[in-house]
């Protein structure tokens, strides 16, 4: 037995694993129907936009835990991403009634340690209704909202979704009040952790680099060694400054 075992490729082992990990980690299941209601009243914010430069627009989402079916009553977390810092806060509620939602916010509101400015989320009936627009309205928040069917247009907190809902949650059905108790006490150590301890890098949006901002030396660069001696691997580039290769090009005969 031992033999065989070394003797498989990785990707026999993958075949052989693959319906324990499917039955372990099942496929995630969308539970967001865009609602006509209040649709046409609310800005629509695409992926193309030019990205906020100052901190307090925030992307929201639901990310369900219902394992193999949405039957039922189970958990959910709300993930609210800044889309400049990449600040994130999750909250665990039982269902997402708009007056789950709308709680969640004030609680993400709480944990914050800015004011919320912007507010963007998906086309589910849990985000546009009366109550969370009427909750916008009281604190001068504005309001936009995706593309139906299009999940790139809240990018931000998408990736959030997996790399911190599903990789500390994972794909698990959570429906009792001892398992949502359990949720809301792990986000807290998670946010805390990855919003403190841990580095992120912040897209840029692509904005343009400051006309008074003067370049960076960059150490080590690979150096041209066409029609030029080679030079020594360890050097710098300085700007403003011509590299081009000293020794003349061959003329061409006509």
């Amino acid at each position: 037995m031992r033999e065989q075992l070394v003797a498989m490729s990785p990707a026999t082992i993958d075949r052989l694993l693959k319906p324990t990990k499917q039955a372990r980690y099942p496929a995630a299941k969308s539970a967001t129907h865009p609602g006509a209601t209040l649709r046409s009243s609310i800005v629509v914010r695409r992926a193309m936009d030019k990205m906020e430069q100052a901190p307090g627009f925030f992307e929201i989402d639901l990310v369900a835990h219902c394992g193999h079916s949405l039957k039922g009553e189970h958990a959910w977390t709300l993930t609210a991403t800044d889309v400049y810092l990449g600040w994130t806060v999750n909250i665990a509620v039982r269902n997402r009634a708009y007056s789950r939602v709308v709680a969640a916010m004030e609680e993400v509101t709480d944990r914050l340690p800015y004011p919320i400015v912007g507010l963007d989320g998906d086309n589910g009936g849990e985000f546009i209704n009366h109550a969370l627009i009427a909750w916008c309205a009281e604190r001068t928040i504005f309001m936009t909202r995706a593309r139906a069917h299009t999940s790139n247009d809240n990018a931000h907190v998408e990736q959030k979704n997996g790399d911190i809902v599903r990789k500390s949650a994972f794909r698990y059905r959570y429906d009792t009040p001892e398992e949502l108790a359990l949720l809301h006490e792990l986000w807290g150590f998670v946010n805390l952790r990855k919003n403190l301890f841990l580095p992120r890098r912040r897209p840029t949006g692509g904005a343009a680099p400051r006309p008074d901002a003067t370049p960076a030396p960059t150490t080590n660069p690979r150096p041209p060694t066409s029609g030029c001696a080679k030079r020594s691997a360890s050097w710098t580039m300085t700007p403003n400054t011509d590299y081009s290769c000293s020794t003349p090009r061959p003329t061409r005969p006509t």
